[in-house]
């Protein structure tokens, strides 16, 4: 598991697999939301974590780049 401090403890099914928030069918992790009225690039939000981008250095939540780390190893069909 990530080194990272969670607010609770997470359902690692519904953590998509690989390096995104989002999975290959294009479902979201149900911790990730943007905040609509933070500026582009600052408004993705990890519920899993309780921070988002604006507290995050270098955060790219935004762009629904994982930062809690869970489950991001990379699927073999990314590999290719």
């Amino acid at each position: 598991m990530s080194e990272r401090n969670f607010r609770f403890e997470p359902d690692l099914n519904a953590i998509p697999e690989g390096p995104y928030c989002y999975g290959p069918n294009g479902e979201h992790c149900p911790y990730w939301s943007k905040i609509p009225d933070r500026p582009y690039q600052e408004n993705g939000h990890c519920a899993l974590l309780g921070k988002g981008d604006w507290e995050l250095e270098g955060g790219l939540l935004w762009d629904s780049c994982k930062e809690c780390g869970l489950k991001d190893q990379c699927r073999e069909e990314d590999r290719r």
